[in-house]
């Protein structure tokens, strides 16, 4: 980043975070303020530091865009396209559902109700790069 900080310096974290969310990557700035938090709130916990400093900054507000949906031409066009695609089931599947991909990968037989006709989630599975 080009930056350096000391621990516990919060005008030091306040820059870091802000400065993300000047660059337009405000989930990053929030993710990390929610890293640490968690950090610092660990460390006094384990008396490590005396208390924890991300208490004292405002984390910055996610970016709301508004949800873009696809209307019933192009979502005939899509299920038309995927007629034949091996997973067109689970496509089919996602599309009515609204599940996420992590939420398609975590469900399970079981998590499914055929008798109530309710599918409920229970977990999801997430890739952690690095």
């Amino acid at each position: 980043m080009g930056n350096s900080f000391r621990v516990g310096d919060i005008s030091s974290g306040k820059r870091l975070v802000f400065s993300l969310k000047d660059r337009g990557v405000s989930p990053t700035a929030l993710a990390l303020h929610r890293v640490l938090h968690k950090a610092f709130k660990w460390g006094v916990q384990k008396e490590i530091l005396l208390r924890n400093v991300s208490e004292l900054a405002t984390p910055p507000a996610p970016n709301k865009s508004e949800m873009k949906v696809w209307n019933l031409e192009s979502r005939n066009k899509f299920f038309q396209a995927i007629k034949e695609h091996k997973y067109s089931d689970l496509l089919r599947f996602t599309m009515a559902t609204g599940l996420r991909r992590g939420e398609n990968c975590g469900l399970k037989w079981e998590y499914v109700d055929f008798i109530g006709h309710q599918i409920h989630i229970y977990k999801k599975i997430i890739r952690i790069s690095g």
